[in-house]
């Protein structure tokens, strides 16, 4: 069996371009992850609406305003809205300063964790591949 040398390469660049795809997703879900670290509030539901129109292809994208107390002031943010935002009803979230949050959803979670696996793969392998 014969060592083409451009086969390693080849093999060493997926596996590079593998490590750097799990490190931004891994980064990616970090970044929406940290919303947990936030301290938790009950918000009331303000107004909801639609950050585009719906069309035909698209439900568009539905924000609700949450209006909640902190440090004996108001403060308002608009957040993604889930099935159970209604004008009024009482709503737990993550809040930063002025920021809000309902939690980093299913798209933090899972790049957090996609991107961990790929890079725990990816990463070894082109450390063996670089060394070989």
């Amino acid at each position: 069996m014969s060592n083409d040398g451009a086969s390693d390469t080849s093999g060493l660049e997926w596996a590079l371009a593998g490590a750097v795809l799990g490190l931004l997703l891994f980064l990616f879900g970090v970044w929406q992850v940290r919303t947990l670290t936030w301290d938790k509030a009950t918000a009331t539901v303000g107004d909801c609406g639609y950050s585009r129109k719906p069309s035909a292809k698209s439900s568009g994208n539905r924000y609700c305003a949450v209006i909640w107390q902190s440090g004996g002031r108001q403060h308002t943010a608009h957040v993604p809205a889930d099935q159970d935002m209604v004008t009024g009803a009482q709503k737990t979230v993550f809040v930063n300063g002025d920021e809000a949050s309902v939690g980093p959803g299913l798209w933090g979670s899972g790049s957090c964790c996609c991107g961990a696996v790929v890079l725990l793969i990816a990463g070894p392998m082109a450390w063996r591949l670089r060394r070989s």
